[in-house]
């Protein structure tokens, strides 16, 4: 069930951070997903045990394929954190097109993880609520 490479698990993590951040984490079901990649729930369930474990996959998935994008925007270069949070505020400014859906963070649509993290996403869930804060660069990585 970790297998990452796999094209149809890719086309349910893509789903997943499609519908989760349109409808919210708690008004996603395992069917909105799979309608939304066009999968079969047989396969879903190839893939992931349940949503729960498909959301800590999102969570991770979308760390990778927004990593590099933050990783190299020019707020990462300011050293003062003030400046560094409002060069990162001009930066998210310049990146936003489209549906809100389409321009916030994943975890914007994971609302009750904000409060139980432990209880939605499982013992991953705290790890990846630390996600955003990193990406901004206003939080170093764990050490």
């Amino acid at each position: 069930m970790q297998d990452t490479a796999h094209p149809t698990r890719t086309k349910l993590l893509d789903a997943a951070l499609n519908v989760i951040r349109a409808k919210g984490y708690s008004a996603t079901t395992v069917d909105d997903i799979c309608v939304a990649s066009s999968v079969g729930k047989g396969s879903f369930f190839h893939h992931f045990k349940s949503k729960e474990e498909l959301a800590i996959a999102a969570t991770q998935h979308w760390s990778a394929v927004t990593g590099a994008l933050f990783e190299s925007a020019p707020y990462q270069q300011v050293a003062d954190p003030r400046e560094r949070i409002l060069a990162y505020i001009d930066f998210r400014s310049q990146i936003v097109q489209g549906d809100l859906a389409d321009v916030t963070c994943l975890l914007g649509g994971v609302d009750e993880v904000v409060h139980e993290p432990v209880d939605a996403f499982g013992a991953g869930g705290a790890e990846q609520l630390e996600l955003c804060p990193r990406q901004a660069g206003v939080r170093e990585e764990p050490g």
